[in-house]
């Protein structure tokens, strides 16, 4: 393990047994692995990353490249992964493959400016704060319980392709329009401070939490008839009503 020393490249290829690779805190750019049959968990935070080259990793499942400086990365061939970690770098492109296993996707503060996500039927968590997002797209992620997209430039939120989403943060938007209409599963929904003007919040029940603080724009919110009757216990519009 080169970790806390001073590598500024690293480059690794055939070592047909080698499982784990944790390099982190150095002051690596160039990351090369290759053809590393075994490795499952690679470990290489906290450096100066902007190149990273990875090839034949057919069992590789925890990928946290975090606090670097990527700005592309392929996982399309990635088929085992679990889960993927590239928090505060300079993101700007992510291509993904059939991830069947993959659980876990962490992409907060770097410059993505869209996303689309389908067909990963395992993806439990996404959080992608702090980016430059106008747009998220998702679809088939039948077990995606999470979702945090505070801090972007979303101008509209659509959840009802995702019905099984419990907890939704995503405050500090542009967001004109949020619909979660038979998100039958919806916990809390945290939406401060986003412009917002429509919410499509049909769920059939009534959420543990709704924050809409400091949207004074608000003028329509859809929500069934079982709802509306214990809403205003757990809403907090605040700027609204003027409490």
């Amino acid at each position: 393990m080169d970790t806390f020393n001073q590598l500024n490249s690293l480059q690794i290829s055939s070592l047909e047994k080698l499982e784990v690779l944790s390099c982190q805190h150095n002051q690596i750019r160039t990351l090369e692995l290759i053809s590393l049959p075994k490795l499952k968990y690679l470990y290489c935070t906290h450096n100066r990353i902007s190149i990273i080259k990875l090839e034949d990793l057919p069992e590789l499942e925890w990928l946290d490249c975090s606090n670097n400086e990527i700005t592309e990365v392929d996982l399309s061939t990635f088929s085992e992964l679990v889960t993927f970690d590239c928090n505060f770098n300079n993101l700007n492109r992510l291509t993904l493959g059939p991830h069947i296993h993959l659980e876990l996707l962490y992409l907060d503060f770097n410059q993505i400016d869209s996303l689309y996500l389908s067909n990963l039927p395992k993806l439990n968590h996404l959080t992608c704060s702090g980016n430059n997002l106008s747009y998220i797209y998702l679809e088939n992620l039948p077990n995606l319980d999470l979702l945090i997209s505070d801090n972007n430039d979303l101008v509209s939120l659509d959840l009802e392709k995702v019905p099984n989403i419990k907890w939704v943060y995503s405050s500090f938007n542009k967001l004109d329009v949020v619909r979660a209409n038979g998100c039958s599963d919806l916990v809390e929904m945290i939406l401060v401070d986003c412009d917002l003007k429509y919410l499509f919040l049909n769920t059939g029940h009534l959420l543990q939490g709704l924050d809409l603080t400091l949207n004074p724009n608000l003028t329509y919110i859809c929500a069934g008839e079982n709802q509306i009757n214990r809403m205003l216990d757990i809403l907090v519009i605040y700027d609204i009503f003027g409490l």
